[in-house]
């Protein structure tokens, strides 16, 4: 992302053009970043659920489906399609050994 210098000793109707344009190219960016990291679709007890609140998913979305949770993985490999891989999500842990003695 390009952004434009501002310089600090112009005057403010000089600079305001240029701070829009670079809020502008930030938000775009922003946006892209949006729609590449929101893959995860979220969790559901079952596949009706799923289907139902994304009934049209895209290359790549994925979610976690059934009880107990996590569930197993469902991706969409086909547009339109979700297909349960049957694989276990890998779940985030925390080590909460000897936590209170921790430095923070």
């Amino acid at each position: 992302m390009n952004l434009i210098t501002i310089n600090t000793n112009t005057p403010w109707g000089n600079s305001a053009a240029d701070l829009n344009e670079n809020f502008s190219r930030t938000n775009i960016e922003i946006e892209k970043l949006k729609l590449a990291s929101i893959a995860f679709k979220g969790y559901f007890t079952d596949s009706t659920s799923l289907t139902n609140a994304i009934p049209m998913p895209i290359i790549g979305d994925f979610a976690w489906v059934g009880t107990p949770f996590p569930g197993t993985v469902y991706k969409c490999q086909t547009a339109g399609t979700w297909i349960n891989t049957g694989t276990a999500p890998d779940t985030p842990a925390v080590n909460l050994d000897n936590w209170s003695q921790t430095n923070w």
